[in-house]
């Protein structure tokens, strides 16, 4: 750092040679630094060291850079250092890395994680810290959260929005929160909140892995409606926090599709981080803390430094935190030859997917790989059993295809190899790809040899895994140059399909005590709504249309699916006029659920009609008698049922809606607002709020230098 007075010229100096100790600083300090510090003959300079300075060596030092040095107060050593820091509390704050890394802070943290068995995962948050660079984002992020008590941090792939989360997920913790990591359903983060305590809530990649037509089953659920009424539970509650982070894209498609994410006011919670957050400065020193403390032999390190190549990575237009993480990892590079370092890595910075492309073709063995295709059908999480079952259907027909022989334990010896490399598995034997990437990677694989995409249908056990894979041959999406070969294919999709039609939608775990459901296929309606879809351009599908419409029908009849689930599929019949005689059982059965309908179903109704006018007046000849009904008798049961705030906001949204249509409800919304606002005054009363409210993030890194000469000075002490 240099400050320029009219009376002063003042540098002071950085040095951080802890790991390499004493003599390394001074022969650095000799050799290199007291040259460049007499050309610039500073009237006063100051050097600052994380290596802990005993009397002799610091009366060394200071002989050494007599005249520079006014005093021996002018050399600052590790514990003067750390003196300095205790009496500036409000500097330590500022700094998160000063604040995280503190013993007591630390204590705090992994006491946290025990208490809810998330070491694991705060272990891999706290590996972050010495890597991790502070940018504006981070203010961005911890300003909207401390405002609206959420943040969803998108942004593009390998940008770090996950990392953002963890530094801020490891602050809170150490603020006496809770952590609640949840994996796949939001019933984990209600579960730990019924304790009582301040909770930080952390939905890592909340809207799935690469798009969300990967997940058609997202908005038939229901899960944009309960995660909306999660958020609106946490914005009005006293202490909790919730983190999520998502791709942009995906984000942007899913507020497109979903009218309740469209209404629940989520740009005021999005924080976008961009490649544009991070200056040169700040690349630079991503770089160079991937390398300081990464496991790379020295070789491969003094090839970074070679002709200053790291020059070049900084100011690659490709540059990101993702590709540097690999970059530096050596267990990724094993074989790659020193001397082709360099190249590999501008390789990865043209086209980061080769990251995965070398480990891919030159690191696994035939069942790792064929494992990573089948996952990539399952798109979100696939459990093992599950996993294997799908694996061994398609390695049967992979083997006969080259000519092989299937090997015997080749699905768990593959799993091991893949574990912690490509692949995750919970404590629930849920499977995911550890990165998005890899998904990404595998679709080029796909795209490459369509001959397994053929392979996927014949050898998938779940309706979703067919229609995932339609969506992505869909125009735009990731298979969409495989979409001719499937349409060659018709009689073996209609078949497929045919396999899966009925097969479970829920899979049931016991979380804290509780039998929680976790989905493990598309709902009913779902399925018949990708049916309906799939038939306009995969005629063969038509016959399992009629099928699955007559099992919809039935199911709709016995009250087994709520009319408000269907929402997308009567739709479709009505306002895209299938014909009378294949619609005419779903429609008895409609007339059939009216008669016990709720609000939400009533509210899609009058929508539906609004929108296909006098075949639907035509079709529900009793819909304004039965209607008024339930707002004389039903309505008044759905009230008193409602037990949580997070009830009673969602029937009071479709009552204004229903306002909207002319029901005559502003009685009932009045006695809704009262109702709403005694369970929002319970919950203040029952968690009380003692938690601190000051959050680090006010100032990034900006200081870090950015002209060559202050690069090339900062990776001068990377092999020391």
């Amino acid at each position: 750092m240099r400050r320029v007075t009219p009376d002063e010229l003042l540098i002071v100096q950085c040095k951080n040679y802890e790991g390499s100790g004493y003599n390394t600083l001074k022969a650095k300090m000799r050799n290199e630094e007291l040259v460049k510090i007499a050309a610039r003959r500073p009237d006063r300079y100051v050097l600052v060291t994380s290596v802990d300075l005993t009397v002799a060596q610091k009366d060394e030092l200071f002989s050494l850079l007599t005249p520079w040095v006014v005093s021996k107060k002018d050399i600052i050593g590790k514990t003067e250092l750390c003196a300095k820091l205790a009496s500036h509390d409000d500097v330590v704050r500022r700094h998160h890395k000063l604040w995280l890394t503190s013993v007591a802070v630390m204590e705090q943290i992994m006491l946290g994680a025990e208490r809810v068995q998330t070491s694991a995962d705060i272990n891999r948050m706290q590996r972050k810290l010495d890597v991790y660079v502070e940018t504006d984002a981070l203010r961005r992020a911890v300003d909207i959260l401390n405002s609206n008590k959420v943040v969803i941090i998108s942004g593009e792939p390998g940008i770090g929005k996950s990392t953002l989360a963890d530094m801020i997920m490891l602050d809170h913790i150490a603020n006496l929160f809770q952590p609640a990591i949840i994996r796949s359903s939001l019933n984990e983060g209600r579960a730990l909140a019924a304790s009582g305590r301040p909770t930080i809530f952390y939905f890592d990649d909340f809207l799935g892995q690469t798009y969300l037509g990967d997940r058609p089953d997202f908005l038939g659920k229901r899960e944009d409606a309960d995660l909306v009424a999660f958020i609106e539970w946490v914005r009005h509650s006293e202490k909790h926090r919730f983190v999520l982070t998502t791709r942009e894209h995906i984000l942007t498609e899913a507020l497109m599709r979903s009218e309740r994410l469209r209404h629940a006011d989520l740009n005021e919670d999005r924080c976008v981080i961009t490649i544009k957050d991070l200056s040169r400065g700040q690349k630079a020193r991503i770089l160079y803390n991937h390398l300081e403390f990464s496991d790379l032999p020295v070789e491969y390190k003094t090839e970074i430094l070679k002709d200053a190549f790291y020059l070049k990575v900084v100011d690659y237009e490709g540059f990101s935190p993702r590709v540097i993480q690999w970059l530096s990892s050596y267990n990724r590079l094993r074989s790659v030859p020193v001397e082709r370092y360099q190249g590999h890595v501008e390789a990865l910075m043209k086209n980061p997917l080769e990251i995965w492309r070398h480990a891919f073709e030159h690191e696994l063995s035939q069942a790792a790989r064929e494992i990573l295709v089948v996952l990539y059908s399952f798109t979100y999480r696939a459990y093992v059993d599950d996993l294997k079952k799908c694996f061994d259907t398609f390695h049967s027909y992979t083997v006969r295809r080259l000519n092989e022989r299937a090997k015997s334990g080749a699905f768990h010896s593959a799993m091991k190899e893949l574990d912690g490399s490509f692949i995750i598995i919970n404590k629930q034997n849920e499977v995911r790809f550890i990165n998005p990437s890899i998904a990404d990677y595998v679709a080029t694989v796909l795209v490459d040899d369509q001959e397994l995409i053929i392979d996927l249908f014949r050898s998938a056990i779940y309706f979703a895994q067919i229609s995932s894979l339609l969506d992505s041959s869909a125009e735009d999406g990731p298979l969409s140059s495989a979409m001719p070969r499937i349409s060659q294919n018709g009689e073996l999709v209609a078949s497929s399909f045919d396999r899966v039609l009925d097969t479970p939608q829920w899979r049931w775990f016991n979380v804290h005590g509780e039998n929680v459901g976790y989905y493990v296929d598309m709902a009913y309606p779902d399925r018949l709504h990708a049916l309906l879809t799939i038939e306009e351009y995969i005629p063969s599908v038509r016959a399992i249309c009629d099928k699955a419409l007559n099992i919809f029908s039935e199911k709709l009849g016995k009250f087994d699916i709520r009319l408000s689930q269907s929402r997308n599929v009567i739709k479709r019949i009505f306002a895209f006029g299938v014909d009378s005689r294949r619609a005419s059982p779903v429609i008895s059965a409609m007339n059939t659920c009216l008669v016990n309908a709720y609000s939400d179903d009533w509210l899609m109704m009058l929508d539906m009609r609004e929108q296909v006018g006098q075949r639907f007046d035509e079709c529900f000849p009793e819909l304004d008698e039965l209607f008024q009904y339930f707002l004389r008798t039903s309505l008044q049961d759905e009230r008193e049922s409602c037990d949580s705030v997070q009830n009673a906001a969602e029937l009071l949204d479709t009552l204004e809606r229903l306002l909207d249509h002319g029901a005559d409800v502003p009685q009932e919304i009045k006695r809704v607002e009262a109702l709403l606002a005694d369970l929002e005054q319970r919950e203040a009363a029952y968690y009380s709020d003692d938690t601190n409210d000051e959050f680090f993030g006010s100032s990034p890194e900006a200081s870090i230098p950015a002209t060559d000469d202050e690069l090339r000075s900062m990776f001068g002490g990377l092999l020391h």
